[in-house]
């Protein structure tokens, strides 16, 4: 677990990125947000579990005086926050949940894992890269170029060794419903109406399960890196729910 970025003033708010993404897939909700709070960005770069990870991520932010804040993730990101809030409720003000789930893995999902982490170790890293952007982009973002090569950018940078560490974090991720149900602050449940791997239905249920929860979508084709894909859009739901709190 790392701090990748620290910028602007006021109360703070954490995002937490997804698998294979550092800073950059929040450059523009930092451009927007720093104007209101200070924006941390983390990476999760660790193979600890993740509530050992979260508790990391505890140590940093005090480490630099933070003791409560916001805290918003994108998929594995947002695997990290919800174990964050399982073991520190109280130091999150507001909790954002977008493009991941609440559900321990199915099988099928572990079985994929360890076979990418056999792929990974055979140094077929490029090979796995292809196979995962197209899930994590919609189509019409697939085919911008700009788009496209950020993400591979992005995982390229992390590379294989933090690809690794990171699948063997997730094949310990523990389902998370019991602790969305005692969270009593604001939360909000967002995706992109085209995210292939954790869709609109599974962040309609985390938004049942949360007694403030809030349940959006981005709509258009927006895939699974919505901040990415739409930041506009993003941008204007996230200030608006996080506003009251920063």
């Amino acid at each position: 677990m790392r701090l990748a970025s620290d910028t602007g003033n006021g109360n703070a708010l954490v995002l937490v990125c997804a698998l294979l993404c550092d800073e950059r897939l929040f450059r523009e909700q930092m451009q927007q947000l720093e104007r209101q709070a200070r924006v941390l960005v983390a990476v999760p770069d660790g193979d600890a579990s993740l509530e050992a990870q979260a508790l990391t991520l505890l140590d940093l932010l005090k480490a630099r005086g933070i003791r409560r804040f916001a805290l918003g993730g994108v998929s594995m990101g947002g695997y990290l926050a919800q174990a964050l809030v399982g073991v520190a409720p109280d130091v999150v003000t507001a909790l954002a949940l977008i493009d991941t789930r609440c559900r321990a893995d199915a099988p099928a999902a572990r079985t994929g894992r360890l076979a990418t982490i056999d792929a990974l170790n055979q140094g077929r890293f490029e090979t796995e890269l292809d196979a995962l952007i197209p899930r994590l982009l919609s189509e019409d973002s697939l085919a911008r170029t700009e788009i496209r090569d950020m993400v591979r950018a992005m995982a390229r940078t992390l590379g294989a060794r933090v690809w690794t560490r990171q699948l063997h974090a997730l094949l310990v991720r523990r389902d998370t419903r019991e602790v969305l149900k005692r969270y009593q602050g604001p939360a909000l449940c967002l995706c992109g109406s085209r995210d292939q791997l954790t869709p609109p239905a599974e962040h309609r249920e985390m938004a049942s399960l949360l007694p403030q929860g809030q349940y959006r979508v981005i709509p258009g084709n927006v895939g699974h890196l919505s901040p990415l894909e739409d930041p506009i859009a993003v941008n204007r739901v996230l200030a608006e729910f996080f506003g009251p709190v920063l």
